[in-house]
């Protein structure tokens, strides 16, 4: 995960869905406001224009686990303050006012937004839990959770990292075995590992591909002549830029290459 401002420009002008959807959001929240709980959540929040501003704004890539590719398989829009319903509170009916909330929605790879169990790999062959956010979203305190429209979202202290308010790389880590973990022990990091399920296998074995990119690209560089030393750092500034996959690991590898054997 890596921090994504929502404020970014391209060409000079916000992104964002085009045409008229913000001005037809703003209408639906209107309408979700006077019916309430009871108010049906339309697709409008999943719009291709929706999906198509997503896409640019988040590199392509899920913003919570970095996988690329949506070229490649299907991703949902996800809401990170859940539309319908709280699994830590089922007496809240969801936040229905931010269904159609532009800075409340977040493109997201299946595995990290649906409840699916990690299935076995030829080299790791034990079946692992199901992870996958649903409509999860813990927060310190339940007291000040808001319910309804007019209770302050300021005065939560969500459980989970916001890619667009939180320094992700402040709370998670990773390892030489393409594992993640909690930054001393940051409970915002360590709830966002189990929630998005950031452990599961193929996501670590896709960081592990990257670890050995990266090893490849520096000793073709240095068989070439160039010094070690130039050769890693080219390679890690290269591919710890934005668009690339899995960049806020190589970070870690760039804050410390040594560590990761470079």
């Amino acid at each position: 995960m890596i921090f994504v401002d929502r404020g970014s420009l391209h060409g000079g002008q916000p992104v964002v869905p085009m045409g008229d959807w913000m001005t037809r959001a703003a209408g639906k929240t209107t309408d979700a406001i006077s019916d309430g709980p009871a108010h049906t959540v339309t697709d409008l929040y999943r719009a291709p224009e929706v999906k198509a501003a997503l896409e640019k704004l988040f590199n392509y890539k899920c913003a919570y686990c970095e996988t690329p590719g949506f070229a490649g398989f299907s991703w949902d829009v996800e809401h990170f303050r859940p539309k319908g319903r709280v699994a830590e509170d089922r007496s809240h009916p969801g936040y229905y006012w931010l269904a159609y909330t532009w800075t409340n929605l977040y493109p997201s790879c299946v595995f990290c937004n649906q409840r699916r169990k990690d299935q076995p790999t030829f080299d790791d062959p034990v079946l692992g839990p199901a992870t996958g956010k649903l409509d999860q979203f813990p927060v310190a305190d339940e007291g000040s959770r808001a319910r309804a429209p007019a209770d302050s979202l300021a005065a939560e202290d969500p459980l989970l990292l916001d890619p667009c308010r939180d320094e992700p790389d402040l709370h998670l880590t990773f390892d030489a075995a393409g594992g993640v973990s909690a930054r001393a022990g940051s409970r915002k990091g360590d709830q966002t590992i189990r929630v998005f399920g950031l452990k599961r296998k193929r996501l670590r074995d896709a960081r592990l591909d990257v670890l050995a990119t990266i090893s490849e690209l520096i000793d073709e560089a240095v068989a070439e002549g160039t010094p070690r030393s130039n050769a890693t750092r080219a390679v890690l500034t290269a591919l710890s830029r934005p668009r690339r996959p899995y960049s806020a690991l190589v970070k870690t590898i760039r804050d410390d290459p040594a560590l990761f054997g470079f």
